[in-house]
């Protein structure tokens, strides 16, 4: 640990292809973990670069294991990594139980038990694959999250829909299995366990709420800027 003080994931927000942030919060996140070549695991990956959160990993030396479902681009994911052979690439659906939970599919590409960063983005049923991972055990998780749902709300996404779900109820999970809260960004909430979170001086986080939205008496829904003032209607 470099220093006593906590750091704050957050200051770091960087995109090279991450949507919100998340490239700079992993790598000073990583960097202050001492990890300079470790092993993630990134789902739905699209073609490995489109708003992935583990592509500057992977080409600073990580290995890894992609897996996504969709044919045409997993295609593209494969065609990226022709020849590559420091990335494991499947095509799949991950689900809760069963022969496509995310612990076989793991198996089949033989990742570590314990490994360093799962990036979970499946528009839907993301919480209930985390919660069905019992033999592996990720140091982080970057998880998508619906930022719509109030704080203090408990919703988990009925499976199979693409509702998403509450942070609230991700974090229950995450403390449920040993995780804190370190980094939050518009699309993800960042967890890392514990126990690393203590030793390494990194700040935990409390929930930041998030944009308030309004329905009209005509159904319009309104989001409200930060002063509360009306910014602009959302969707007719």
């Amino acid at each position: 640990m470099e220093s006593a003080a906590e750091i704050d994931l957050n200051d770091f927000s960087h995109d090279v292809t991450s949507q919100t942030g998340e490239d700079g919060m992993l790598a000073e996140l990583f960097r202050r973990l001492g990890v300079d070549s470790g092993y993630f695991v990134e789902f739905g990956a699209w073609d490995g670069k489109h708003l992935s959160n583990t592509h500057s990993l992977s080409r600073a030396g990580w290995r890894g294991c992609y897996i996504e479902a969709d044919p045409d681009r997993f295609v593209a994911l494969t065609r990226r990594f022709d020849g590559d052979d420091s990335v494991s690439l499947i095509n799949a659906v991950v689900a809760e139980h069963g022969p496509g939970d995310l612990d076989t599919l793991l198996d089949r590409c033989d990742a570590p038990r314990r490994f360093d960063l799962c990036s979970i983005d499946i528009d839907g049923d993301d919480l209930a694959v985390w919660r069905g991972l019992r033999r592996h055990r990720p140091d982080c998780v970057v998880i998508e999250y619906n930022h719509t749902i109030p704080i203090g709300v408990r919703f988990e996404n009925p499976p199979g829909r693409h509702l998403g779900n509450s942070s609230t109820a991700l974090c229950d999970l995450a403390a449920e299995n040993g995780y804190d809260l370190v980094a939050q960004t518009r699309v993800n909430l960042i967890f890392l366990d514990s126990e690393l979170r203590q030793r390494h001086g990194i700040r935990q986080r409390e929930l930041a709420p998030g944009r308030p939205f309004f329905v009209g008496f005509d159904g319009t829904l309104l989001v409200a800027d930060r002063d509360e003032s009306l910014e602009r209607e959302f969707v007719r």
